[in-house]
């Protein structure tokens, strides 16, 4: 018997549209589909005699009933189904939802055939390879006995499976890529692997992971995609390149004058493709055997197709929170996000010895923009100074947030005393040369902005600072001094304690 979906949606032309898909699947297998408008009438198909569905295609906003509560019974009847989760435009916290219940993929509405179709082929491809290694590890005895090449694939299945669980258990990418770290090269029997992510709108490419030792993704390596041919044609074709020498193709040319040289000079090229939009690729060497590439091979594109959803699952999800702590304003990170970063950089600091400054800035009379040009001014002369402020920042290193109101705030680690006043007259300066253009409509008129800003440093062994807390309140009182002292400049503070 075939694949069997169920697809439970209010929406006739929903119902209708996965009608066409399921036709359009039928030329490849044998795949039905059942089709219900209700919660209720969902639980009328699945609880009786009937075989499992292997598919689930939920609508969350059904009108009976909650659509997770619904899922949540839906699993009694068909614990094994793959479940794809449909959502209403910007249902972030639904999507965020889903993925944690073990979702294998949202379609966001609205949504046209051809999404659908591979949403739904994929979901039913991922079924039948759970099929089929369930029946080959069931059969394990008897295949051992009779043939020791058929135990060897038993165990890739056994790994691939244990892999596929483990990766689609993690939402944050560093939990993903620290299990490719881990099982990947052992699993596609290959010494060196590298994996790149890619920025279709910049055309470029972006190491995340690998175990080279001459390559270290925590310093950024961007490869444009013109000064690539073996990844532009992967990206280009979205299917594996073999490339039978590099050396004739120039890759890596620096590792030949050091002793890095490919152990085999072949490489394995494949893409990451998701609902055939590519969104990386993975770069295989040093197979243990030449005669398994082709086999190897196979496995790593049984593996990648499972490995690419997770790792664009997980990109979505560090998208969502990442926009969970920028203020929806200025775009800086929140208070929250700033009270987290700042606690664990005054212990990064303590244990390392190494100093921390920190900078409070507020805009002087801000009030005045607000009451004399309106709110939206005060808005727009916010997003102004945040903008300079995050000029000036480390990238990669500081942190600047919107603290409360008009003051905002830049943690800078690594940075002693006098480098933390020289940072902050340059931010102050910054702003003071680059008033707000306000358009009144008829004219622009060049708004003067300046700020007062407060710095103070923690440099252990020397700062009498005793928490991250009163490295704050140092660097307000020394802002609120600059305001004293006739506002527009800087003041750096030493710890007082409290009296």
């Amino acid at each position: 018997m075939g694949a069997q979906v169920l697809v439970i949606d209010d929406e006739e032309t929903i119902a209708e549209l996965f009608t066409d898909v399921v036709e359009g699947l039928i030329e490849d297998q044998d795949v039905g589909m059942v089709a219900v408008g209700s919660g209720r009438e969902a639980l009328a198909a699945t609880n009786g005699d009937r075989e499992p569905f292997d598919v689930i295609v939920l609508d969350i906003g059904l009108p009976d009933m909650n659509g997770f509560d619904l899922w949540e019974q839906l699993k009694v009847y068909c614990p094994e189904a793959e479940t794809i989760v449909i959502t209403d435009g910007g249902s972030v916290d639904s999507v965020v939802r889903a993925m944690k219940m073990g979702a294998f993929d949202f379609l966001e509405k609205p949504f046209g055939v051809l999404e659908a179709s591979q949403t739904i082929r994929n979901a039913v491809e991922k079924k039948r390879f759970r099929q089929i290694t369930a029946e080959l590890s069931s059969s394990k005895q008897s295949l051992e006995a009779e043939l020791n090449t058929a135990a060897v694939q038993i165990e890739q299945v056994r790994d691939m499976i244990n892999f596929t669980r483990i990766i689609n258990k993690h939402l944050e990418l560093d939990a993903i890529l620290d299990v490719v770290h881990e099982q990947l090269p052992k699993m596609l029997n290959a010494d060196s692997f590298s994996l790149f992510l890619y920025e279709s709108a910049r055309k470029e490419f972006q190491l995340i992971i690998t175990n080279r030792t001459t390559l270290d993704p925590r310093d950024p390596l961007v490869v444009p995609m013109a000064e690539s041919t073996t990844m532009r044609t992967t990206i280009e074709s979205r299917e594996a390149v073999f490339v039978e020498d590099v050396r004739t193709i120039g890759i890596e040319p620096a590792d030949y004058d050091h002793d890095r040289a490919y152990k085999k000079h072949h490489s394995v090229c494949i893409p990451l493709n998701v609902s055939n939009r590519p969104i990386g690729v993975i770069n295989l060497n040093d197979f243990h055997s030449d005669d398994t590439i082709d086999d190897n091979m196979n496995t790593a594109a049984v593996v990648i197709e499972h490995l690419a959803p997770a790792i664009s699952n997980a990109i979505l999800y560090g998208q969502i929170q990442e926009a969970a702590n920028r203020d929806g304003l200025t775009g800086l990170y929140n208070r929250a996000f700033y009270e987290v970063q700042m606690s664990e950089n005054f212990r990064r600091s303590q244990r390392y010895g190494r100093p921390l400054s920190l900078l409070v800035l507020d805009i002087d009379h801000f009030k005045l923009f607000n009451d004399e040009h309106g709110h939206q001014v005060g808005d727009a002369v916010l997003k102004h100074v945040a903008n300079l402020l995050r000029e000036q920042m480390r990238v990669g290193l500081d942190i600047v947030a919107r603290y409360g109101g008009e003051e905002m705030v830049m943690i800078a680690p690594e940075t002693p005393a006098e480098g933390m006043k020289i940072v902050a007259e340059r931010v102050r300066e910054s702003i003071e040369q680059s008033p707000y253009d306000y358009n009144t409509g008829t004219e622009v008129n060049p708004l003067s902005v300046t700020v007062s800003i407060g710095t103070s440093t923690f440099t252990p062994d020397e700062s009498e600072h005793p928490n991250e807390r009163a490295l704050f309140r140092t660097a307000d009182e020394a802002m609120y001094e600059a305001k004293k002292q006739g506002r527009n400049r800087t003041v750096h503070a030493n710890y007082r304690p409290d009296t």
